[in-house]
């Protein structure tokens, strides 16, 4: 572990007791946004724009609720101090009188869709939509791999319809964010505000979120919104290395080692600014190069067919979210290498290779995945 630095936490206490009209809203309040909305607020928070609470009543709710505890375990891949957020965040004078509004939840797995997103007013006419990022759930990771052929995955559909409902429904500016595939959603989502509506657009924050494919950075909608875009990445990014990335964005120094550096609360701060890193990490650059390279050896419909191959492996374990598969790695584990080996000699070549490259890099943090390392481990 690195040395402890100043966090998002640290922010609210140093830095919570001014206002945005003291201290202009920044990149660091977009990302305490941006993980606010992975709490389990559903029930909470009303799904209509016109219906507003503030942060700090949205706390005392969330708080009081018989199942908080419950609610307070978000699974394997989310930080177990986002709760904790939320409450510095109400208690603090700059975000207490926050109101949020809007909150959609949607997993539907049927659809392969995960899609959730909220919306703050910071200021009388400025308002700040959060996308939240993948969560722990199964299909949303499977969903965050179809963006590997899908012209749009239906979350980037939601992505659209949900500003188009905004900006209609409020009237004043607005900031997109979001981090992991919400950093994705929120770059979509800027690039899907039609030309009118443009100059009500003030900023887009993408916090380590996959890319897109190269000839999207080519279209009209991408080009106008490019200026407004702030991307930023830690020194080890393996998320945001999916796909391709526009040379403009800014290196985080992290407190954390490896791919425990996609957690927001072990990037350091400086104040209002995240502390610049000069390079990303070499294994990073090597998955990059790797991950891409291999992604871009296959056709749409190859991509889909292994996606699709991929995940009836990991669906075979039975769970719906990598904490139930962290929580029973034999029996999980089990099933899904007795569905690995129904899969041809071809699938299983490709489901070998793919499994190697992320192993590679997510070591022990991810469940689906290091199920398999003993697989790759003694499969040269």
């Amino acid at each position: 572990m690195k040395q402890k630095a100043f966090n998002l936490m640290d922010y609210l206490t140093m830095r919570g007791d001014l206002t945005f009209g003291q201290s202009d809203f920044n990149s660091v309040d977009a990302l305490i946004l941006s993980q606010i909305v992975y709490n389990n607020i559903e029930g909470l928070v009303s799904k209509e724009f016109n219906q507003k609470i503030t942060l700090a009543e949205l706390a005392e709710r969330f708080i009081s609720k018989d199942d908080f505890e419950e609610r307070c375990n978000m699974g394997a891949m989310i930080n177990p101090l986002t709760p904790e957020l939320l409450r510095l965040a109400a208690k603090s004078r700059r975000f207490s009188n926050v109101k949020v509004c809007a909150f959609i939840n949607k997993i539907d797995e049927k659809a392969l869709e995960q899609f959730c997103a909220l919306t703050y007013q910071i200021e009388k006419d400025r308002y700040v939509i959060a996308f939240r990022g993948t969560d722990d759930t199964i299909v949303g990771w499977y969903e965050d791999f179809n963006l590997g052929y899908m012209p749009e995955i239906p979350a980037q559909k939601d992505t659209r319809q949900y500003i188009a409902g905004a900006m209609a429904a409020l009237k004043g500016h607005f900031i997109l964010t979001g981090h992991s595939k919400g950093g994705n959603l929120s770059v979509f989502g800027g690039m899907s505000v039609p030309k009118k509506s443009l100059a009500r657009l003030d900023a887009v924050y993408n916090f380590d979120g996959p890319g897109f494919f190269a000839p999207v950075y080519e279209r009209p909608e991408y080009k106008q919104i490019k200026d407004r875009i702030f991307a930023f990445f830690p020194e080890f990014c393996v998320v945001g290395m999916m796909f391709e990335h526009v040379n403009q964005y800014k290196i985080v120094k992290c407190s954390a080692d490896g791919i425990l550096q996609h957690d927001p609360f072990s990037w350091n701060l400086m104040g209002p600014e995240f502390e610049a890193a000069e390079a990303f990490d070499e294994a990073s650059e090597i998955f990059y190069t790797s991950f891409n390279a291999w992604a871009n050896t296959m056709t749409d419909e190859e991509r889909k067919k292994f996606i699709d191959s991929f995940f009836s492996v990991i669906y075979a374990s039975g769970a719906k979210t990598n904490y139930e598969i962290d929580q029973n790695k034999i029996i999980c584990g089990g099933k899904m290498l007795a569905k690995l080996a129904e899969l041809s000699e071809e699938e299983r070549k490709a489901f070998k290779k793919a499994i190697k490259v992320f192993i590679k890099v997510v070591k022990d943090e991810i469940p689906m995945f290091t199920v398999f390392k003993p697989l790759v481990i003694t499969h040269h």
